[in-house]
């Protein structure tokens, strides 16, 4: 007051809440703004990142597809930037896969029948495991080697197109006629035949088996000359042994069977002048009950005289 000795003085307290409250709430209001921008940015890139890795994990799944064996993958192609141009390539590359290994299916099941026709069932899978030396031998099977007598004589009158044409239709028929009875077609050489019965497969009538087929081939090659006017004669020889089969040669392979009892077939059908089918002692004594024989002679076996017989005709 004027005039006074006292002095006054007005004193106002704050709390600091109070003062820095509007700081406190704008600074709350951008933390959260922030994390919320942080949270969206970070969904945003989530969803951006799957998008665009999701073309790229289907190229990867096919990827996988076709390392397991499928070439029958397919993506679609969503899009046509760079990801679209690599789903298109890759498509692209599964068909060709697709397309190779069809060929490549087709030269395996010509390569399986090529072998097929050359040599038995069990061989063609020991060959295809790598085996160097597949031989196995076999105790009592009924072998037969027959020649086509007369192909020699009418070659001379045919190109070489009619001639392997005229081989190789009675090769087939004989090779079907084998395969009803039982009967496995060994190889082929020239005009000869070799053929066995119990070598892959044991039987107990191997001997019949083999005589009624050398009977089929000549009933075959009878038939043949009706229906084509030539003048062909099948000469035949049939023994009954132990033999052992096998592949011989590398580059070339060839599916061979040895034993005496090959040789002595060979030797006896060679050696008979006359068209026929000449068996040995031990064929003659299983069928003589069954069918008719003749005496043919001997034949030199190890200085030995074996006498051989000529098939007549069915008792």
């Amino acid at each position: 007051m004027p005039d006074s000795d006292l002095h006054w003085s007005i004193l106002a307290t704050r709390n600091d809440s109070e003062a820095f409250a509007a700081v406190a709430s704008f600074s709350r209001a951008l933390v959260l703004v922030t994390v919320g921008i942080i949270v969206v940015i970070c969904v945003a890139s989530m969803l951006i990142a799957h998008a665009m890795v999701r073309p790229i994990r289907r190229l990867e799944v096919g990827t996988q597809k076709i390392s397991a064996g499928d070439y029958e993958v397919n993506i679609p192609v969503k899009s046509r930037d760079e990801i679209g141009d690599l789903t298109a390539a890759f498509n692209e590359m599964s068909r060709n896969l697709q397309t190779k290994e069809e060929l490549l299916n087709e030269q395996r099941k010509e390569n399986d029948r090529l072998l097929l026709s050359m040599m038995p069932e069990p061989v063609v899978e020991r060959y295809r495991l790598g085996e160097q030396t597949i031989a196995q031998e076999h105790q009592d099977v009924t072998v037969l080697f027959a020649d086509i007598l007369g192909v020699d004589e009418i070659s001379s009158g045919l190109s070489g197109n009619e001639l392997v044409k005229i081989v190789d239709e009675l090769v087939r028929q004989f090779d079907s006629a084998a395969e009803h009875l039982g009967v496995e077609r060994i190889r082929t050489l020239h005009n000869g035949y070799l053929a066995g019965c119990g070598v892959t497969t044991p039987r107990l009538d191997n001997i019949p088996r083999t005589v009624d087929f050398a009977l089929e081939m000549r009933r075959i090659v009878d038939r043949f000359n009706c229906q084509t006017g030539n003048d062909l004669h099948l000469r035949v020889g049939i023994n009954t042994g132990d033999v052992i089969s096998g592949l011989v040669g590398r580059s070339s392979v060839v599916y061979d069977m040895w034993g005496a009892a090959v040789s002595l077939a060979y030797q006896m059908h060679s050696g008979s002048p006359q068209p026929g089918i000449y068996v040995t002692s031990q064929v003659y004594e299983a069928m003589r009950d069954v069918w008719q024989f003749t005496a043919a002679g001997t034949i030199s076996v190890g200085g030995l005289e074996e006498p051989i017989y000529r098939l007549s005709e069915r008792s």
